[in-house]
């Protein structure tokens, strides 16, 4: 499967009424948000969301935070989604869109009191979503992100083998922590989202979404085997989710 059929079966799969598009949770958000509350700037912050995918923390900012959130996502629909969300939530004057690259070059340097990014800095690879974010926030500025790590030394193969097999590098919480400081950060704090976070708002609803395209399925090859595949990814964690998970990692630049 190229990269464009890809991308059309995981947004199709993706809709951007689902409560969330990756693992995450309000409290886990809000928790995040108040440890990094004292480290922030003079109000009011600018705040940049990368990856913003359809605002689920997006609007947690927003209502959390005094100032203005730059929200960035390259799916114009998800964008879509979180401005009819935003409304709804009475902060759609505190938020502005922008349709790029969260990578983009055009993001101006310097700019921002406080760079977020939940569930996408892989889009990036780790080290250069971190030098990214470096380069986006203001001096004494803070990033806030979570990542994909082992939690133990326990490693099954079949877990291993999964993530080989979708070549997605999962590497543990000290050697993350080790590129954090070679970027130039300084490391706040860390902490490990539960395993219900996977669950209530992002597997479940998923398990949902993947039922209601089974018949579609039947008659698109390509989506039936990326159907297969989150199937697979759903099966692994409900399996060994003590062995991996997402950490919210909350940092500050000098």
């Amino acid at each position: 499967m190229n990269h464009d059929e890809m991308l059309r079966c995981i947004y199709h799969v993706f809709h951007p009424s689902l409560p969330r598009l990756g693992p995450g949770d309000t409290r886990s958000t809000q928790k995040a948000i108040e440890i990094l509350r004292p480290h922030l700037g003079p109000e009011p912050l600018n705040i940049l969301d990368l990856g913003c995918g359809n605002g689920a923390q997006t609007l947690i900012l927003a209502e959390f935070l005094p100032g203005r959130v730059t929200a960035v996502d390259t799916h114009q629909p998800f964008l879509e989604e979180l401005n009819r969300r935003a409304i709804r939530a009475a902060v759609a004057e505190k938020i502005e869109n922008l349709c790029v690259d969260m990578g983009s070059p055009d993001l101006p340097s310097g700019a921002y009191d406080l760079v977020w990014c939940e569930g996408a800095l892989y889009n990036l690879g780790l080290d250069a979503g971190l030098r990214q974010g470096f380069r986006l926030l203001s001096p004494g500025g803070c990033m806030a992100f979570t990542e994909l790590n082992w939690l133990s030394d326990k490693r099954s193969e079949a877990c291993q083998d999964f993530f080989d097999q979708v070549h997605l590098p999962v590497i543990d919480v000290s050697a993350n922590l080790a590129h954090i400081r070679d970027v130039g950060f300084r490391e706040i704090e860390h902490f490990t989202l539960p395993a219900e976070s996977w669950w209530s708002d992002f597997y479940r609803p998923l398990q949902g979404r993947l039922a209601e395209l089974k018949g579609e399925a039947a008659r698109d090859e390509k989506l039936a085997e990326v159907i297969k595949g989150l199937e697979a990814e759903i099966e692994v964690f409900l399996t060994h989710y003590d062995e991996f998970g997402y950490v919210f990692y909350l940092l500050q630049k000098p």
